[in-house]
């Protein structure tokens, strides 16, 4: 039997009004479970949800509670260490002295020819240099920190060298007396000592002679001189610490700047110790004058050489009997050298500080910067490394194409030792052939007419050592030197500036005054070549042409 469409659509009609609704039935009710299920899954997982976002809230709200603790607790320590922490010497109120930017009287000198460097050994540095005898003598030291460092005193005839003795900790000056007998001035962790080594036992024996004053241990030495009458005179930095050695006695004695420096004499014969001099802001140099009798002592917080009567006694820096023979050094004097014409020698320390300038009315930050690291405090204080940087190039300009072309090939890290010692050698030469300033040694002004100009005008807001730089470059330039792009090139490598933007007329006042100046001509130094450098007398009336076409 054959079942036709209609048949089939009847049929299928039938079975859905009959078996449908069970079948919907059915599908209802699996439906149902299904979202019953899903909804259970869903209730659980949210509950899951909640409970991971409460733990995650709880071990959030824990480590905020943490980290409040630990900051509070930084902040504290930081507080303590820098501005609540008791140190030593507690700043003092000052005004920063004004200080000039060019040396004037004040000169920094030393050292030997690059063929006559004289190898001291592996040492890591060198304090102190004497001559006695044709014979060369230097305080060397090992070791970076104190309380592990060890000095031997070296003697050198130029080719072999030896140790006359050792010490333990810093030596920091010596000096002869007349009988040979060496004068020490020694720091280790405990403090500062005087010590004497007899002449005829070196190496064997150093004595301990002073290491207290009425009854207080004494701080921080920085130099001995003696006078020919045997008496001793020390100087004693101030009452900081000498735990670390003298860089930071005199460092801490400059930032705190109480004034407790002192130069005291001890008298041999007498066993007696007395002060010559007190209220030195850091007393980091000495020296002794025995034709006048006369004592120079630096002062690193004033920024001035003082003078005394070695006679003198219990005198106060600035009164009466202690008088400044040199004020407004343009940087923290150091040690200080006497020659035989009884010309007074100053080393500087440190360039000034800018930012210590700035705040020497404020106890609070200077006693911040004391309570820092050694190493932050060093950040405060630099070289003045723009003066190095243009002299050295001045003296290859003038003298040396070698010395030139090893700072063109090496840049700033140009071997800083034989570079510093052969220009001194050239000066030397040239100061020893040259002595009254009249010929050869005029070339010593090379950029310095115009440099001084630049000083001048800018009020010394440009430091001397980049003024020269700018005179050097326009001399240069001016006098049509084939070696001028070689020279500005170099200037520039060193970070040196080769132009400025004062004209010829505000430079032509200010160089009018310059110290080579003869009558209606000024004596210029142009260089021809590297190496060449020529001294060109030039009318007044055509030195403005002449720096404009430098410009």
């Amino acid at each position: 039997m054959r079942i036709g469409f209609v048949e089939l659509l009847l049929i299928l009609l039938i079975a859905s009004l009959t078996i449908g609704p069970s079948a919907a039935l059915w599908v209802d009710r699996w439906l149902r479970r299904a979202n019953r299920a899903s909804a259970a899954a869903a209730r659980r997982r949210a509950v899951q949800e909640a409970q991971r976002a409460a733990e995650r809230e709880e071990v959030l709200q824990r480590f905020q509670k943490l980290s409040i603790v630990f900051t509070l607790a930084a902040v504290a320590a930081l507080v303590w260490a820098l501005v609540l922490r008791p140190i030593e010497a507690p700043p003092k109120t000052y005004t920063a002295p004004d200080h000039r930017q060019a040396s004037g009287a004040a000169q920094a000198a030393l050292s030997t020819d690059r063929r006559e460097i004289w190898d001291l050994g592996g040492y890591q540095g060198v304090d102190c240099i004497r001559t006695r005898d044709g014979l060369v003598y230097a305080a060397a030291w090992n070791g970076f920190s104190l309380k592990k460092r060890t000095s031997d005193l070296v003697r050198t005839d130029g080719g072999n060298a030896a140790v006359i003795l050792s010490v333990e900790g810093e030596l920091t000056g010596f000096a002869f007396d007349a009988a040979g007998d060496l004068w020490l001035t020694v720091l280790t962790p405990a403090g500062g000592t005087l010590c004497r080594a007899r002449h005829d036992s070196w190496g064997a024996s150093v004595e301990q002679v002073v290491t207290q004053i009425d009854g207080a241990p004494l701080g921080a030495l920085s130099a001995v001189e003696v006078g020919e009458d045997g008496k001793v005179y020390f100087a004693v930095v101030g009452q900081e610490s000498a735990e670390q050695g003298l860089e930071s006695a005199l460092r801490t004695a400059l930032l705190a700047h109480t004034g407790t420096g002192a130069v005291y004499v001890y008298d041999p014969a007498a066993r007696t110790v007395e002060q010559v001099v007190g209220g030195i802001a850091g007393a980091s140099g000495l020296a002794l004058d025995e034709r006048t009798q006369t004592l120079y002592i630096s002062d690193l917080g004033s920024r001035c050489i003082w003078s005394a009567a070695a006679s003198a006694r219990s005198l106060t820096a600035g009164g009466k009997g202690c008088q400044s023979s040199f004020s407004g050094l343009p940087g923290y004097p150091g040690t200080l050298a006497l020659d035989e014409d009884s010309t007074l020698y100053i080393s500087y320390r440190w360039a000034s500080s800018s930012w210590l300038e700035r705040h020497a009315g404020s106890t609070f930050l200077r006693g911040v910067a004391l309570r820092l690291s050694e190493s932050m405090q060093e950040n405060l204080f630099s070289l003045p490394a723009d003066g190095i940087r243009a002299e050295v190039i001045k003296y290859g300009v003038l003298y040396d194409p070698k010395l030139f072309a090893h700072l063109e090939e090496k840049g700033l890290s140009f071997d800083r030792e034989a570079v510093i010692t052969r220009c001194v050698e050239l000066k030397r030469d040239v100061v020893m052939e040259d002595e009254f300033d009249t010929g050869a040694r005029m070339k010593l002004n090379l950029g310095h007419t115009v440099g001084h100009g630049v000083e001048a005008k800018s009020h010394f807001a440009i430091s001397h050592g980049k003024a020269v730089a700018i005179g050097m470059a326009i001399v240069s330039r001016a006098s049509a030197c084939a070696d001028t792009p070689r020279i500005a090139a170099l200037l520039e490598q060193f970070g040196l500036p080769t132009r400025t933007d004062y004209s010829a007329d505000d430079l032509f006042s200010y160089t009018l005054s310059d110290k080579k100046r003869s009558g209606g001509t000024v004596n210029l130094i142009i260089p021809r070549a590297i190496g060449d450098c020529a001294i060109v007398p030039t009318k007044v009336e055509s030195l403005k042409s002449f720096i404009q076409a430098g410009l």
